[in-house]
C-alpha cells in the first residue's frame, strides 16, 4: 500500500517497536510485510522563472563589490556570500533573493577593544554604509536618527526608521555582536 503524505508540520510515525521522525517533506510510504519504507523524492530546486527577484546571489554580489572597488575576494558558493580581507578583519557582502531581495554586509573586526562604545560602531557603521551604498543608513546615522532598542550583553542593535513606507524596502538595522575572537557589524535591508 502506498501512500503520498504532505508533511508541513512534525510528524512522527511508530512502527512497531521503531520510532520515525520526520521533518517538512514530502513522502511516499509503503508497507510491505514488516518492512517500512519511505522514499524522499529530491528536492526541486528553485528556477530563475519561479522567482520575483533575481536569486543569482553571485552575479550581483561580484556587481555590488567592483562597484565598490574591489577587485580581490573569494566566492563562498554554499553560504551564497563573498568575503576579503580590509586590513586584519574581514568583510561578508551577498546580494539577492528569490521571493525578497536583500542587502547584506557584515565586518568581523578582530583586536577591537571597543565592547559598547556607541560612538565608535557608530562611526565604523557610517563608513560601511558609505562605502557600500547603504545611504539611507549612513544618512540616518550621521543625524542621530536612530534608536537602540534591543540589547543583549553580547549584542545591540541600531535601528533605523523608514525613510518611504511606499517604496517596499525594508531597513532591518545595525547589529553589533561582541564575541570571543571578533566583533561584527551586520547591515542589511531588503525587498519584500
Amino acid at each position: 500500500m502506498a501512500v503520498l503524505l504532505n508533511f508541513t508540520l512534525l510528524l512522527t510515525l511508530i512502527y512497531q517497536s521503531s520510532l520515525l521522525v520526520i521533518n517538512n517533506q514530502f513522502l511516499t510510504v509503503s508497507t510491505k510485510s514488516s518492512l517500512l519504507k519511505l522514499e524522499v523524492p529530491k528536492q526541486k530546486n528553485i528556477q530563475q522563472d519561479d522567482c520575483v527577484f533575481n536569486n543569482n546571489y553571485q552575479e550581483l554580489t561580484v556587481e555590488w563589490f567592483t562597484k565598490s572597488g574591489i577587485t580581490k575576494f573569494v566566492w563562498d558558493d554554499s553560504l551564497k556570500h563573498a568575503k576579503f580581507l580590509q586590513k586584519e578583519d574581514t568583510v561578508f557582502l551577498t546580494q539577492g533573493g528569490c521571493y525578497h531581495f536583500g542587502y547584506t554586509l557584515e565586518q568581523r573586526i578582530y583586536g577591537d577593544k571597543s565592547d559598547r562604545n556607541l560612538d565608535h560602531w557608530v562611526k565604523i557603521s557610517i563608513e560601511l554604509s558609505e562605502k557600500f551604498g547603504f545611504e539611507h543608513y549612513a544618512q540616518s546615522l550621521r543625524t542621530k536618527k536612530y534608536s537602540t532598542p534591543q540589547n543583549t550583553h553580547n549584542s545591540f542593535w541600531l535601528e533605523i526608521q523608514d525613510d518611504n513606507l511606499d517604496d517596499n524596502l525594508f531597513y532591518t538595522g545595525v547589529e553589533v555582536r561582541i564575541n570571543k575572537e571578533y566583533k561584527a557589524i551586520r547591515i542589511s535591508k531588503y525587498f519584500n
